[in-house]
């Protein structure tokens, strides 16, 4: 099997007139009042059409051009947050997966190893409430920090608790 390129898959800009464009940019920027950034509007209108042939697009300076070679040249350079923003997901996201799997394995058997196997309202509820306990106890750690910077913040007005008042 052939592996498709980028230049396989269609640009539905491509057939566009370049004045049609930047018409239907003027009329965004227009409809949002976004009207101190027409230029980098009616730019990436252009780049949109024909993306691999920024080098000859009027109107692009220095810097612009720079940064678009760089992302030509440079696809997987991203700024240090952005990749830890994604391991750190990864790694949630396999830790959830784990943790499923786990908790699909145990619904085999410890239902039945804790006399809560049967097909009672009672003990059905009794096996849900404990596999509801892992994504609860992750929303608890979630929500936690929020919780304790707002009461730190609330008590801050009122008591001496290291934060400066307002």
């Amino acid at each position: 099997m052939e592996k498709a390129s980028h230049r396989d898959v269609h640009n539905p800009l491509r057939n566009t007139s370049t004045n049609s464009l930047t018409d239907y940019a003027t009329v965004f920027v227009d409809q949002h009042g976004l009207s101190e950034y027409r230029s980098v509007f009616d730019h990436a209108t252009v780049l949109a059409q024909i993306p691999t042939n920024f080098e000859s697009t009027a109107g692009l300076d220095n810097e612009e051009l720079q940064a678009l070679r760089d992302e030509e040249n440079h696809k997987w350079r991203l700024p240090r947050s952005m990749w830890t923003t994604m391991i750190v997901c990864s790694i949630g996201a396999a830790v959830q997966g784990w943790d499923q799997t786990g908790s699909n394995g145990a619904n085999l058997s410890f239902p039945a190893e804790f006399g809560i196997g049967s097909n009672s309202a009672h003990d059905k509820l009794l096996v849900g409430l404990i596999n509801s306990v892992p994504p609860l106890a992750m929303i608890c750690l979630q929500v936690a920090p929020w919780l304790t910077f707002l009461t730190l913040a609330h008590l801050s007005e009122t008591e001496d608790v290291g934060f400066p008042s307002r």
